[in-house]
């Protein structure tokens, strides 16, 4: 089931994190939050996580950018 992160359980997604990547890139809960929802450029819309029997099997974080004018979208 994709769930959205307002309702995350971040202790389970930093798990998720550590569980893939080698000890020298770990972060703590705290590390993911910062840098995910209580980053100001965090996209709500297009972040989610996937849940399967109620473990957090995946999730991907969206980031704004922080210079709206990069990239103002489509040309018209």
């Amino acid at each position: 089931m994709r769930r959205t992160f307002k309702d995350a359980d971040f202790s389970a997604l930093t798990d998720l994190w550590n569980s893939f990547y080698p000890p020298k890139f770990a972060i703590d809960q705290e590390t993911f939050k910062l840098n995910t929802v209580e980053s100001r450029v965090f996209d709500w819309g297009a972040s989610s996580y996937e849940e399967v029997d109620g473990k957090a099997t995946a999730f991907v974080a969206f980031k704004r950018s922080a210079n709206p004018t990069l990239y103002g979208g489509p040309e018209l």
